[in-house]
C-alpha cells in the first residue's frame, strides 16, 4: 500500500528535527519512503511512502504517537493509494 502523509503545524523553529523525527519514525519501521517534501516556512512536510502491507493507518499513527515528541508533532493528513 502507498500513503501520502501530508503533516501540517510543524513548529516552525524546530522544523528540521521535526521532520527528522519522523523520517526515522516511519524508515524505523520498514516502511520505504519515496518521497519528502518540506515546506519549513508553511510548518509541513509531506511523506509518500510505501508499508509492503505491514502498516495500517492506525498503526502508522500509533508509531508517530510513540517515536515523535509531542512538540514535535503536527496534524495528521492522509491519501492512500
Amino acid at each position: 500500500v502507498t500513503y501520502q502523509l501530508d503533516v501540517r503545524g510543524l513548529p516552525t523553529a524546530e522544523f528540521g528535527t521535526a521532520a527528522t523525527a519522523y523520517r526515522h519514525a516511519l524508515g524505523g519501521h520498514g516502511f520505504r519512503i519515496q518521497s519528502e517534501k518540506k515546506y519549513p516556512t508553511k510548518g509541513r512536510i509531506c511523506f509518500i511512502f510505501r508499508t509492503g502491507g505491514s502498516g495500517t493507518r492506525r498503526r502508522i499513527e500509533n508509531i508517530v504517537e510513540q517515536e515523535v515528541p509531542s512538540r514535535l508533532r503536527g496534524t495528521l493528513d492522509w491519501e492512500l493509494d
